[in-house]
């Protein structure tokens, strides 16, 4: 196996901080656009019955009563419905008016009340009424324009609001003081508005880091220490003991040259299963992905005094899952794989590694190139599992040993002591 440049040099990449950079703000915009999409039907549903609720006013009121005003709103309030369920309809096949459908707020919404209380001076000469209960209805609609989750698009709507309230106004000959005050209603929504707006955004930023940071703890770690990483935020750099696990599927890289690459993806993928499931069920960290093998540690980013004995004990049990996966691949008539295993113990360095933009929560130090360099070794020795003096000294009792004596790791000028664990 070749080891990634991440591990040559002693990093390795685990938990990015709490979600930010281009993952976040994705998932802002995905959730922006999911919020206005669901806000944007709502929005339609509310045109529909409060222009069906209208109608029904009207018209029971024109045929009850003999004022004018309310026969004469009936053919207004009714084309309004019917522009209504016409929009509705098409937006539930149009994505660009689905996104955009705030825009009919401002586009159909308020000049339907201004042009219907202009038209209701008609019916009430010297009556400033119709002017009082618009100043209501642009409020209304200028608190629905958030569904927009656009400070831009709320503005529009309360500039539009605050012409149609002064046609009307004027058309009511409102005394200035009056006028004055419909409008100030007005802006006051407006800012309101804009408000709510910017609280719904906000929120809508921390849910999706939050689901973002979410998703990537559970790449990584276990389901526990995720949720106690969460609960506690991130870890500030600092030295830690921990023990590395590399694993490297043997002899898959020849064999992939023969194979398409979607059926290397799923062969791989089979045993990966198993090895992140054991990974994750000893309280290790997944690091990442080397092509045909893994890296993994224990002790980090959580403090364990064991994590010696939980490493060990993974690395056995990924042995016999793997038995267990080829048990099932040889009954299938499937190529059949094995892998080996190399540990270390010894310090390194926890935190924050990365651009401002982009960091990674990494392990530094030289510990990680010796578990890469024993993990090439098991070729050389013919066994599934190595580990140095340091992993051995760390472990509890519960193993057996057999030792391979002294040997030569690359790079090294000291010969290292390499032991094969067993289970007692």
């Amino acid at each position: 196996m070749t080891v990634a440049d991440g591990a040559r040099t002693g990093t390795s990449s685990s938990r990015p901080p709490p979600a930010n950079g281009d993952e976040a703000d994705e998932a802002q915009l995905g959730m922006h656009a999911a919020a206005k999409v669901r806000l944007a039907f709502l929005s339609h549903r509310l045109r529909i019955g409060g222009g069906a609720a209208w109608l029904a006013i009207v018209s029971l009121f024109g045929a009850l009563s003999a004022e004018p005003a309310y026969r004469l709103q009936i053919p207004w309030v009714g084309l309004y419905l019917a522009a209504g369920v016409s929009f509705f309809m098409v937006g539930r096949r149009v994505h660009w008016l689905r996104l955009n459908a705030h825009l009919l707020i401002a586009w159909l919404d308020v000049p339907f009340v201004t042009s219907v209380q202009y038209a209701t001076f008609t019916a009430r000469p010297g009556d400033s009424h119709p002017a009082s209960v618009a100043t209501g209805l642009f409020s209304t609609l200028i608190m629905a324009s958030t569904s927009s989750l656009d400070r831009t698009a709320i503005a529009l709507v309360t500039a539009f609001s605050l012409v149609g309230q002064a046609v009307l106004n004027h058309r009511g000959g409102l005394p200035f003081a009056d006028g004055i005050a419909n409008d100030a209603v007005v802006v006051i929504a407006g800012s309101v508005a804009v408000g709510v707006a910017g609280f719904t955004s906000s929120l809508l930023e921390r849910v999706a880091s939050s689901r973002v940071t979410a998703e990537r703890l559970a790449r990584y770690f276990s389901p526990s220490v995720a949720r106690a990483i969460a609960a506690e935020g991130a870890t500030s750099k600092e030295r830690r003991d921990v023990t590395v696990l590399f694993v490297d599927v043997r002899g898959f890289t020849s064999l992939a040259e023969t194979l398409d690459p979607a059926e290397a993806v799923t062969i791989l993928n089979e045993y990966f299963e198993a090895l992140v499931d054991l990974v994750f069920r000893h309280g290790g960290t997944l690091d990442k992905y080397l092509g045909d093998g893994l890296l993994a540690y224990f002790g980090a980013p959580r403090a364990n005094p064991l994590h010696a004995r939980d490493a060990l004990r993974c690395a056995l049990a990924m042995i016999d899952d793997v038995k267990i996966v080829n048990a099932r691949r040889r009954e299938r008539g499937a190529l059949e794989l094995r892998i080996g295993i190399g540990l270390h113990t010894g310090p390194v360095v926890v935190g924050d590694v990365g651009a401002a933009r982009r960091r990674e929560f990494t392990i530094i130090g030289d510990t990680v190139n010796v578990a890469s360099r024993v993990e090439g070794l098991t070729k050389l020795h013919s066994v599934e599992v190595v580990c140095t003096s340091s992993t051995r000294d760390h472990a509890t009792e519960e193993f057996s040993w057999r030792s391979l004596g002294p040997t030569r790791l690359r790079g090294r000028d000291r010969d290292v002591e390499l032991w094969v664990p067993l289970s007692r």
